[in-house]
């Protein structure tokens, strides 16, 4: 509120020097723009161009619900062991298959491949070494995960300042969640598509929506119903098929909806839905954690406060209002 100080100092005190953190976040199209454009001559996909990745986040951008917060060096840690784990996987797929089962000689079988680690729709699992967005101080830029997470601990240590003070964006594919914590051990759950929570609002309702085109079919990147809204932007995916009409993935969004919900020029209080889907029908959102109440308990603890049953009552919903 103007005129009003920032509280950060009185509840966490002020530090003469803070290491660096690092925020990451989860989305289901990175693998999809990472495929986008077209093919180099080794075959290889070529991602999205910059601008249309800047055109993207621009008209999609991050929300805190969807990123988590730690120091930068834990976070290249735990991108060391995601890295480490992507490569044993494509180790052991690359072995003989066990020799109760015949390899398939479809491109399509995806019968001898770890579950959670296949593309919707894709057939194939999530590269090795995928691509994933960093962004940096205004700026954005694809890079290779081994790029800001290398397995050598010297080339670690050289590379230590580019997630610092970053925000590193993930394929949902990679995994690496567990208890609303980064944890690299952890593979990616059934439906990978659970770790993108960028279409829930703060009121659970959906007020964004990402839809894949594909000739003349089209379906949400998410589970639900595909709704109208405005679409802000749309990138063409690449096609191995030269006689197909190639895809594109949009990106739309409801009025009021382009910024961090409850900001100026956001939609605050009254949330216009794309879709008219019950609320208690979405997804659970495996960031979401009760900040208001853990910053109630942590304050008031510090200060000796008794919690009362009308203290857990109130909500950030008051708070943000400005009435309590």
């Amino acid at each position: 509120m103007p005129g009003r100080p920032e509280v950060a100092p009185y509840l966490h005190g002020v530090a003469d020097w803070e290491p660096p953190e690092t925020h990451v976040a989860w989305r289901a199209d990175i693998a999809l723009l990472a495929a986008a454009s077209r093919e180099d001559d080794m075959g290889q996909a070529v991602p999205c161009s910059k601008d249309e990745l800047e055109e993207v986040f621009e008209a999609f951008p991050l929300r805190s619900v969807e990123q988590l917060r730690d120091r930068s060096d834990r976070v290249q840690e735990e991108l060391q062991k995601i890295a480490k784990r992507l490569k044993d996987n494509a180790q052991n797929r690359t072995a003989s298959p066990p020799p109760d089962h015949a390899e398939s000689e479809d491109p399509n079988d995806t019968s001898n491949e770890p579950e959670g680690e296949v593309r919707k729709g894709e057939g194939r699992p999530i590269e090795s070494n995928p691509w994933v967005v960093l962004m940096h101080a205004g700026t954005m830029e694809r890079a290779r995960l081994d790029d800001i997470a290398p397995a050598d601990k010297g080339n670690a240590k050289q590379v230590q300042r580019r997630p610092a003070f970053a925000t590193v964006v993930l394929p949902v594919e990679v995994g690496g969640l567990k208890d609303g914590m980064l944890k690299g051990d952890e593979p990616p759950t059934k439906d990978a598509r659970s770790l993108d929570v960028a279409e829930v609002a703060r009121d659970g309702t959906p007020s964004r929506q990402r839809v894949v085109l594909k000739g003349d079919e089209s379906g949400a990147l998410l589970d639900g119903k595909i709704a109208d809204g405005v679409t802000r932007a749309s990138v063409i995916l690449a096609t191995t098929d030269e006689d197909a009409e190639p895809g594109r993935i949009e990106y739309r969004v409801a009025k009021g909806q382009d910024r961090e919900p409850g900001r100026r020029g956001a939609s605050h209080g009254h949330t216009r839905p794309l879709t008219r889907t019950d609320a208690r029908r979405n997804r659970r959102n495996p960031h979401a954690a009760t900040w208001w109440a853990i910053a109630a308990r942590s304050v008031g603890g510090t200060v000796g406060m008794v919690p009362s049953r009308r203290a857990r009552r109130c909500d950030a919903r008051g708070n943000s209002r400005g009435d309590r």
